[in-house]
């Protein structure tokens, strides 16, 4: 949302993504081509720009992560006026290893155990190591451990499904100064994205920012551009008018569900 030129930072990341490929199909190393990168996309930036309000996008793990599929979330919310971070699809995988271990302890398997703490922490070890190569130019994603902290209070680590991720990222951004707000999305009838939709009113309202749940069936239609821009008023509002009485905040916020 900050680029100089209208659809530059796009065209070079197709040219970035189609670079590593061929790199990883002859099993080479990208380190170098992300350090690469990380200085192409810094010089697309126009500092002049002002920061817009930044957002958290979380919620069933292929729908967030996939254009189509999420009817272009992330181009919607850049032309509300909005800056989106979405959660990685890393997290999933990561979460699967940390669960692997904890079932190895309860377990009691050794094998099991010491295979997959290898595992989370080469996982770690290779994330870090690439992230590295961007000197800082992009968020470090947090460990696991670091989501079910925050989502322990509400729902089990065992739960075994997205749902205690986005609770576990929703509540830390909303906890966090520099988010403004958060969006889950999710499949029409899907259940983990039901616990989360069910719990985020408490949350909007506990740490007083907005939280909407945006669901996608397939069917091209307006309703959650709508909400978006809807979404990205009341963030605007909500910061223009940070003196109005609580009670009336409230009401602002119970709006948008």
């Amino acid at each position: 949302p900050y680029e100089k030129d209208s659809g530059s930072a796009d065209r070079l990341f197709r040219q970035y993504v189609d670079q590593m490929c061929t790199r990883l199909e002859s099993q080479e190393g990208v380190k170098d081509l992300v350090a690469r990168a990380t200085q192409e996309f810094r010089s697309l930036i126009d500092v002049s720009l002002p920061r817009r309000p930044l957002v958290g996008i979380n919620g069933e793990i292929f729908l967030r992560s996939n254009d189509f599929s999420n009817a272009h979330l992330v181009r919607c919310c850049e032309a509300a006026g909005l800056e989106v971070i979405v959660s990685p699809m890393a997290e999933w995988m990561k979460y699967v290893a940390r669960r692997n271990v904890e079932d190895a302890i309860r377990d009691k398997r050794i094998f099991k155990l010491v295979l997959n703490s290898v595992m989370e922490r080469f996982q770690e070890y290779s994330e870090r190591s690439i992230e590295s190569a961007c000197s800082g130019f992009v968020e470090s994603d947090p460990p696991t451990k670091h989501l079910l902290h925050y989502s322990r209070l509400w729902l089990s680590s065992k739960c075994g499904s997205e749902a205690v991720l986005s609770i576990g990222s929703g509540v830390e951004w909303m906890e966090n100064p520099k988010f403004a707000g958060v969006i889950s999305v999710m499949p029409h009838g899907c259940m983990p994205g039901g616990i989360v939709a069910a719990m985020s009113e408490k949350f909007s309202s506990m740490y007083q920012k907005p939280w909407i749940n945006v669901t996608f069936d397939g069917i091209m239609e307006s309703a959650n551009i709508t909400r978006i821009q809807n979404f990205a008023e009341i963030i605007r509002f909500c910061r223009e008018e940070s003196g109005r009485p609580a009670a009336n905040a409230r009401e602002l916020l119970a709006s948008v569900h």
